[in-house]
């Protein structure tokens, strides 16, 4: 039985050959490049700088060997940033920087950072709609964001894997609190 069947088996709710095991098909199902590279040096594999796929939280995008190795029936589709987006770091004393396409800030420390915090929120002094007005989302449209999923997807069908395709972004509730910021989204006077 291959991993896509073995999925679609368990979603059924019906009894595969064994369950089904994911490993990096979603942010929540993928390491942190640390645990990464030790595992990957501990299984004798390789150990290159791994390509990320959630910044933030430094969470890498599964190579297909190891996936393989632990026979994982899960693979990660996702979306790229949009067209004229691109992570640059920088460095802010004692902090590594970068500032997403949602215009929010994120900063790591130098010593012993593991991942990224956020610290600057866009829409943190908004008051008035026109300032809610003026503030410029990412466009969700953007053709980059879809330029490999096809090929993406159908590599993954082509290995007999079963596809997790990740979001454009987290959900809409994280996303305000992140944009506003937490103690501004908190407040609902702050809204009105």
């Amino acid at each position: 039985m291959n991993p896509r069947a073995r999925v679609k088996l368990a979603l059924n709710h019906k009894e595969a050959d064994h369950v089904p095991f994911d490993l990096g098909g979603t942010g929540l199902s993928t390491m942190h490049r640390t645990a990464y590279q030790n595992l990957r040096t501990y299984l004798g594999l390789s150990v290159d700088e791994p390509k990320i796929a959630f910044v933030a939280e430094q969470l890498v995008v599964i190579e297909r060997d190891l996936a393989e190795r632990l026979e994982a029936d899960v693979v990660l589709v996702a979306p790229q940033p949009p067209t004229g987006f691109e992570f640059v770091f920088r460095d802010e004393g004692d902090y590594e920087a970068y500032t997403d396409e949602w215009g929010i800030g994120w900063r790591k420390p130098k010593q012993g950072g593991l991942y990224y915090d956020m610290y600057l929120h866009p829409l943190a002094a908004a008051e008035t709609l026109a300032d809610y007005k003026a503030y410029k989302f990412p466009d969700p449209l953007d053709d980059r964001r879809y330029e490999y999923l096809r090929r993406d997807a159908e590599s993954a069908v082509e290995q007999g894997k079963a596809v997790a395709l990740a979001g454009l972004c987290s959900g809409i509730l994280e996303l305000c609190a992140w944009t506003r910021g937490f103690e501004q989204f908190a407040d609902l006077n702050s809204f009105m």
